[in-house]
């Protein structure tokens, strides 16, 4: 992992996920929902559209990757199984206490997990730059809450819905 990719892990390592999660942001604005509740979470991340966002977002920073360095492109997905692997220790390790208290629904871990390793490949491959939408759902994580949907018309158009 390079620098960027390797603080980011760090960070995520470090953070105590979810202490703030039901709790309104100290900063907060107008472009973010908050939700109070795991299972109102839990319905966020099943929605189709929160999917699809996902999706698209995952394909627009390949291609970006691809645009700057086709090289690097080409190392993908080893950095996929690099980070999936990853992913797979950290996830259970950092979401027991929801996974033994709640009843997340198997999309929970998925969307965990796929922001998660979405974050760490734009931080191998952009170092900061290009695009930083995952490494904004880390932040979120980071901080103690559950980046877990959008309401309303994206990417222009509404919020991002957190826990």
């Amino acid at each position: 992992m390079n620098p960027p990719a390797s603080d980011l892990r760090d960070s995520l390592e470090s953070a105590r996920w979810f202490r703030n999660a039901g709790t309104m942001a100290a900063k907060s604005d107008n472009r973010t929902l908050f939700l109070s509740n795991w299972p109102d979470a839990f319905t966020a991340c099943r929605a189709e559209s929160w999917e699809q966002i996902c999706r698209v977002t995952a394909n627009l920073l390949f291609e970006y990757v691809a645009k700057i360095d086709p090289q690097e492109a080409r190392e993908w997905q080893e950095a996929v199984a690099e980070m999936f692997q990853y992913t797979a220790d950290l996830l259970p390790r950092k979401a027991i206490d929801i996974i033994q208290t709640q009843t997340p629904t198997p999309v929970f871990i998925s969307s965990l997990a796929w922001t998660v390793q979405h974050a760490l490949l734009e931080a191998e491959f952009c170092g900061g730059t290009g695009p930083l939408w995952y490494g904004a759902l880390a932040d979120w994580i980071v901080k103690g809450h559950f980046p877990c949907g959008w309401s309303g018309v994206w990417p222009k158009g509404g919020r991002l819905i957190v826990l």
